[in-house]
């Protein structure tokens, strides 16, 4: 019984030591891929330009009421990062302000579902729009002059590279207007 007991620590050790590092070995944690925008594509529209990461492909829309919009469909390309969904559309700014357009009033109206929050891109107040289940959703109010551009980001679940991904893009926008 002993002889057993100890052939099962002796194994547990060896199985230890063998998926470790070996001796000496100092454990690296896989570098962050930046979310650099330099080599991928630009979104031109005719009220601003948005450079975008090169995983995603523009989708084309159907009729709309807006003034531009367009779909793009990020595919995984790391184990990082998962497929996704952009829409990106481009209003009149409601009479009243972002507190008047239907997604903002559908945000609010659900507190436990979305968190409301404002920030600043640019000299630009927005307000995002989080998700706080496990699905992955941000949306950005993005109110300038006359017009509101609506940025959605939808995914499964929420990494830190669609975070960094949505950032760079946001920070990155140049309005034409």
């Amino acid at each position: 019984m002993v002889v057993a007991a100890m052939l099962v620590i002796i194994i547990i050790f060896v199985m230890y030591a063998a998926g470790g590092p070996a001796n000496g070995t100092i454990l690296k944690a896989r570098p962050v891929q930046s979310t650099a925008i330099t080599a991928d594509k630009t979104l031109a529209g005719k009220y601003f330009t948005m450079p975008y990461p090169a995983r995603y492909t523009e989708i084309p829309t159907g009729p709309s009421s807006s003034l531009q919009s367009w779909i793009l469909v990020g595919h995984q390309l790391t184990l990082d990062q998962e497929s996704s969904k952009l829409s990106i559309v481009i209003t009149a700014l409601p009479a009243g302000g972002v507190q008047e357009d239907s997604a903002y009033k559908l945000y609010s109206a659900y507190p436990a579902l979305y968190k409301l929050s404002q920030a600043s891109y640019g000299h630009d107040p927005v307000v995002i729009a989080k998700r706080s289940d496990s699905s992955y959703q941000q949306t950005i109010l993005w109110p300038h002059g006359n017009y509101l551009l609506t940025i959605s980001l939808t995914a499964g679940t929420e990494t830190a590279p669609l975070d960094n991904e949505l950032q760079a893009m946001l920070s990155h926008l140049q309005w034409l207007i």
